[in-house]
């Protein structure tokens, strides 16, 4: 019985995070409750309109989706770690178009958080950065030639190649940000 305790400790509840974390998500329309009574780790939620609680670890879900389906949050729970460990990790603009680039998460922007301004800037800022790593492969492969890592050749060009994807992934996502009304960012300097 206890090891059901732990591995769902909301049981047929479903309207709670970690209270570790949560607070993070009210700046968002997320009405946080009291504790749950049997899981004190957790708090119940109001979530907003639209948004859902997805996917399931140990009775627990693993995200919190909003409207557009974007994950706005994502839950951590360790039943079996000592000590046990709960936490809601809120996602911010910059994780959320590293997401959109990379990942395929689904693109929206909207008024209040992934503004077409937010968007630019933190993919500015990762374009930036992507940048001043392909520059510093160029010059690895320059020096040393293809075999960072003893004999396994081709891992260098390879690693360039996926950043300059990368890069072109998150120009286009400039471009849409742009296109929905951002300023375009100014050039700085590398990462």
């Amino acid at each position: 019985m206890l090891t059901h305790a732990l591995t769902n400790p909301l049981g047929t509840l479903r309207e709670a995070l970690p209270a570790e974390g949560a607070d993070d998500l009210a700046r968002y329309g997320v009405a946080l409750g009291r504790r749950v009574r049997h899981a004190r780790r957790f708090r119940h939620v109001g979530l907003p309109p639209g948004w859902a609680g997805r996917g399931e670890r140990f009775g627990v879900w693993t995200h919190v989706l909003d409207q557009y389906g974007r994950t706005r949050a994502k839950v951590s729970w360790e039943p079996f770690d000592y000590p046990v460990a709960a936490h809601t990790t809120v996602i911010e603009v910059w994780q959320y178009v590293l997401s959109v680039a990379e990942y395929g998460e689904p693109f929206a922007l909207d008024a209040v958080w992934a503004t077409p301004q937010a968007v630019a800037d933190a993919v500015s800022e990762r374009i930036r950065c992507l940048r001043h790593l392909i520059a510093t492969d160029d010059q690895s492969i320059e020096l040393w030639g293809d075999y960072w890592l003893g004999d396994h050749f081709g891992w260098a060009t390879d690693q360039r190649r996926k950043r300059a994807d990368k890069l072109a992934a998150h120009q286009a996502l400039l471009g849409k940000a742009v296109a929905a009304g951002a300023r375009q960012p100014e050039e700085a300097g590398p990462c």
